[in-house]
This record gives structure tokens, sequence and C-alpha cells, in this order.
């Protein structure tokens, strides 16, 4: 409690004596579950400061692994060993008088209770029981979906499932219901009878006739008869499969539809229940171009097999050329790929073609014009001085045109043409009595005229 004082008294002497306040150990360590298996955790101690506290008891199966002693808060490590087939208990107690609970779930535990059962096929609501230690923990897991479990999943020791079976409409059937327990399982095998229709079966179709988009799907046929009638369902294509083959009653069925990679429209004929069914799917829309608008190519002749062409698989390409010294060599010419062209060699100017594919995507190939430098073969020569006409070679490349002049009155040259060959040239007598020079031009080349003197 509080600090105290007293006088004692000795004689006629008084002598006081105090007591400091004492510490508050009062607090709760309250009590917890633990699984069956072997592992390692730690207690909470939530002394006041200055309370001193150590473990006195614990039970053989909790194994301290440090700290047993502290002053105030402080945490106290164990392990619990791996229990057996059923719960066990226990106190951890400390020397302030407060005791921690344990409880711990069996180790390996299992339940009894395995049996094989027929139920009648209009189905119902039932309820079925097994046996397990207290505290086995146990979960329940139904393996198909016309078994519904209407009680809680999960639980400990011995217990009752109450589930619901769905009316058979079809033949027998079987499922089970597993209970799970840490060290087996007990399961409930369910037997139900076919359903029995005493009456003719009758058959019909409904879906849509719709043509189906290219892409993949999965339209829906419902089967329409009376429950128990048996029925097959086959397809006579591989893009569109029936996913279940036979069955009983009404049902619906979905259909997995490739997709139409091809730009034609295509059918596949399902005979379900007896009943034909014809799916007609649509071709892929065509999309074609060219991997870029244009380029240049050099005036010499080629072969040229890197022209990148994409679109869809099948689609044909269709491609043209609007000039003849542009031709198609070869390609896939359909889908994707590269389009090979040859390109005859330009004795000109620069000249241009269009590539035209399919559906109107195009590609500009543009060659450039040969060189068309004019030059005179040899550039230089004398000349008599009674003068005369001459001939002059000219060199220049296929249909490069030309024309020659003078600025010299006795050089007499004015003439034209295309390509290389040879140009005539007058010389008039030189009649100055000395030697005398002039010059022959054809663009930005001259000859040069050397005449003697008489």
């Amino acid at each position: 409690g509080a600090a105290r004082q007293t006088s004692v008294y000795i004689g006629s002497e008084e002598v006081l004596v105090r007591q400091a306040a004492g510490t508050n150990c009062l607090f709760n360590l309250g009590s917890s579950w633990f699984p069956g298996n072997s592992a390692s955790y730690s207690l909470t101690v939530p002394a006041p400061p200055g309370c001193a506290w150590s473990v006195t008891s614990a039970p053989e199966w909790l194994v301290l692994t440090s700290t047993t002693s502290g002053t105030g808060p402080g945490q106290i490590p164990y392990t619990l060993t791996t229990n057996g087939n059923s719960v066990r208990s226990g106190l951890l107690t400390l020397s302030t008088g407060q005791s921690f609970g344990l409880s711990q779930m069996p180790g390996a535990c299992t339940g009894s209770g395995t049996s094989t059962s027929w139920f009648p096929f209009a189905g119902g609501t039932y309820t079925f029981h097994f046996t397990a230690p207290a505290g086995c923990g146990w979960t329940l897991a139904p393996t198909d979906n016309w078994v519904h479990v209407n009680s809680s999943l999960s639980g400990s020791g011995s217990s009752s499932v109450t589930f619901t079976l769905d009316p058979n409409i079809g033949p027998g059937r079987s499922a089970m219901i597993f209970v799970i327990f840490p060290g087996g399982s007990v399961t409930l095998t369910i037997q139900q009878p076919p359903y029995v229709f005493n009456g003719p079966c009758t058959y019909s179709v409904t879906y849509s006739n719709q043509p189906l988009q290219p892409y993949a799907g999965t339209p829906a046929i419902i089967l329409n008869t009376q429950n128990g009638c048996p029925w097959t369902a086959v397809s006579n294509s591989t893009w569109a499969v029936v996913p279940l083959s036979a069955g009983y009653g009404p049902t619906v069925l979905p259909v997995a539809v490739a997709a139409n990679t091809s730009p034609a429209a295509r059918t596949a004929t399902l005979v379900i229940g007896g009943q034909t069914v014809t799916l007609t799917q649509s071709g892929v829309i065509c999309n074609l171009t060219f991997g870029s608008s244009g380029s240049f190519f050099p005036p010499s002749a080629g072969l040229y097999d890197g022209l990148p062409v994409f679109g869809q698989e099948g689609c044909p390409w269709n491609v043209s050329s609007t000039a003849s010294f542009v031709q198609i060599a070869s390609g896939p010419m359909s889908g994707s790929g590269t389009l090979a062209i040859f390109i005859e060699s330009n004795p000109g100017a620069v000249r241009t073609a269009t590539l035209t594919l399919a559906g109107g995507a195009t590609f500009t190939v543009t060659q450039t014009g040969s060189p068309c430098g004019v030059f005179f073969a040899p550039s230089q020569s004398w000349f008599p001085a009674s003068g005369g006409t001459y001939l002059l070679n000219i060199a220049t490349g296929p249909n490069c045109p030309w024309s020659v002049s003078s600025l010299n009155p006795w050089i007499v040259a004015a003439s034209s043409g295309a390509g290389p060959g040879q140009v005539s040239v007058t010389i008039q007598p030189n009649t100055t009595g000395g030697y005398r020079a002039g010059y022959v031009y054809a663009g930005t080349s001259s000859f040069r005229v050397d005449q003697v003197g008489q």
C-alpha cells in the first residue's frame, strides 16, 4: 500500500519508524488454446514496474527456453511439445500468484463414422453423425455441387452434418463428404439412383441463328426435353466443339468456338438430341498495310525482298504496280510477310511507281536517275591551218541529253543529242598567220581546239 510510519517508545525515548510504499503486483495472464503440433511461443507478463516475478511451476510438456524471471513487464519464451490424441491442459504459475492457462489440441487426432448410404433420386435434407475426441479440429469438404452442406464447415469434437441433395434428373450418381482431421478423415459416400421417366421423350433446341463474329467465344444452345431423357451431342467441325457429349434432361450447352483467322465465312453442323444446329461464323475483316509509305532506290537494277506487309492470316494481298519498271517478284501474298520486287535499271531521270494492296494501302517506289555528266574523249587536239570538219567523241550515260556550242566564230559547233556518241565540228582555215586556240563546250565540259597558223 502507501508509505506509512509509526512511533515506538523505549522508556522515555520515541523512535520514529517509516516504511516505504509497497509494490503493487496485480495483473492478469489469462489463458489460450494451442494447436497440437510442436511450436514455440512467448508469454507476455504485464507486471507493474518494480514487481519482481519468477516461474514457479509449469506442465512437463511446456519447455522454458530462456527467461524464467524478471522485474516489471517482460516475456517468457517457451515451446510446446507435440500432443497425442486428446486435449491436454496445464498452468504456468508465477511467484506473484498469477497463472497462465494452456489447452493444447490433439496432435494427430481423427474421428470415426465412415459409411455409404443410398438416398432417393428426389433429393432432400439429411444428417450424418461422426465422433471425434474433444477438441479435435475438423473441416468438411463435399465433392460435388449437387451436395449442399447446411451446417458449419469446421469445428472440433463429435458433431452432426446436415446436408441437402438436389433431385437427380439423370443417371445414377455418387458423391462424398469428407470430414478431415489432423490425423485422418471420415467419409460419407452418397449414392443416388437414376431418375425414372415413364413417358416418351421429345427434344427441341433454342439458339440464335445469327452469324457469329470471327472472334473466339462460347455461344449457348438450349436443349429442351423431359427430366431423365438421355441425349448426345456431336459436331462435324473442330472449330465448334460441344464440351459435353452426352447427358440427361434439359440443359444449356456452351459451344467452344475458335477464332476464324480466314476472310472466308465458315459453317459447322451440330446434332444435339437428334436436332440439327447449323452455326455460321463470319470471316475476319482484312486490313492490309505496308510497313512504310515508300522508299528510295538506286538507279541500278536489283531485287529487293524486304518490304514488310502486315495483315490478317489468309487475307490476299492482290498487290499491283503502276509502272512496268517495278515487277512483283515473290512473297507469301497473304497475311503478314515481306514482299519482293524487281526494279529495272534507270537510264534517265528520277521516276516513281506506286504499289497498291487490296484495300487501298500504297507504297511509293522512287528510283533515282543515272549520273548525266558529259565529257569529251579526248578533251584536246591539234588541227591544221587549212581547217576542215571533224568528229569529236562524247562520253555520257544512256539517254543523258547534251548540246554543244562554241564562243569562237571560227569554230562551228551547234548540235545536240542524248547518250554517248559523236558530234560534228567545223574549223575554218587559219589565215591569221599565227597559232590560235578555241573551245567547244558541252555543259560544264570543254574540248580545246589548237590550230596552227599558215
